[in-house]
């Protein structure tokens, strides 16, 4: 009987220390998901604006080819014939950006979601 009261005392200290664990570890969760969703937001903005801003230079061009350079292509130089890996690679790097903050917030949403299932559990 002795030694149930001394393991039912060993898993109550263990359940304490996990509550304490969690009381300091949650609130600290529930800012960096709320801040990396703000991060997450702006760079989501930034990589449409890299976006807006390869488009943006394409009809800048062609309105100068029009304008400014009696349709001689050769004067342009991101839509310029002889330039197009560049206009390319400005395209392609606009298109291959990525959020990193995605992971982690989903990381710390996933890490408030299991210490509260273990809370509850408790």
């Amino acid at each position: 009987m002795e030694y149930d009261l001394m393991k039912k005392e060993q898993y109550n200290s263990k359940i304490t220390e996990f509550l304490m664990f969690a009381k300091v570890v949650d609130p600290l969760l529930n800012k960096i998901k709320g801040q990396t969703a703000g991060m997450m937001r702006t760079k989501l903005n930034t990589i449409q604006s890299y976006q807006e801003l390869h488009r943006a230079a394409q009809r800048y061009e062609d309105m100068n080819l029009q304008h400014y350079t009696d349709l001689n292509s050769a004067q342009l130089i991101m839509t310029n014939p002889d330039n197009a890996e560049v206009f390319q690679n400005l395209g392609e790097i606009a298109g291959n950006l990525q959020n990193p903050y995605i992971d982690i917030y989903h990381w710390a949403k996933g890490e408030v979601f299991d210490l509260t299932a273990l809370k509850n559990a408790v």
